[in-house]
């Protein structure tokens, strides 16, 4: 568990008090900024898209549901969406090659070690999926391809890749629900 109240910060920074921006920031910043570095591959561009979700975040923070998903992933949706416009914007001029992209760069080296096994777990999933299956995956988390970009670059029938991407999610969901 992260060492302040993810809920209590969320409606402290909702009510308009920095101190709950801040708290999440502390929290969080490392691991989003991993992330955005990761889809982008340039650290300014990933730099600007943190501190942009965290301005968005300040004034959407009164709409977070928490009946809908945690903190973590909402703040995590949030990069991810930020990062994959401003990769389609065409103001990116490097980007992360798939030799480069795994998806155990995700995590951030100062989370809660208490999610430590569960990573790890998640992580040996992934290591045991086929390697088109992985690849296919990063392709639409990392760069934000659908199906039809991803079968284009991967040279597979669209129908195909929604079906691989639908395989390895069932089996990642799977295997960690056991």
């Amino acid at each position: 568990m992260p060492d302040h109240d993810d809920r209590a910060a969320i409606e402290a920074a909702s009510r308009g008090d920095a101190s709950g921006l801040a708290a999440l920031y502390d929290a969080y910043a490392p691991l989003l900024f991993g992330v955005a570095q990761r889809i982008l591959g340039d650290r300014s561009l990933a730099e600007e898209v943190l501190r942009d979700v965290f301005l968005e975040i300040w004034t959407k923070s009164a709409s977070y549901d928490a009946s809908g998903c945690s903190v973590r992933v909402w703040l995590l949706m949030h990069l991810r969406q930020r990062s994959l416009e401003r990769l389609r914007s065409g103001k990116v001029g490097k980007m992360v090659s798939m030799e480069d992209t795994q998806i155990a760069y995700v995590v951030g080296d100062d989370e809660d070690p208490a999610l430590t096994p569960a990573r790890e777990q998640i992580q040996r999933i992934i290591d045991l999926l086929p390697p088109k299956q992985r690849n296919m995956l990063q392709l639409a988390y990392f760069e934000g391809l659908s199906s039809e970009q991803i079968g284009a670059r991967t040279k597979v029938p669209t129908t195909r890749v929604a079906s691989e991407i639908a395989n390895a999610l069932s089996v990642i969901r799977d295997a960690y629900s056991e």
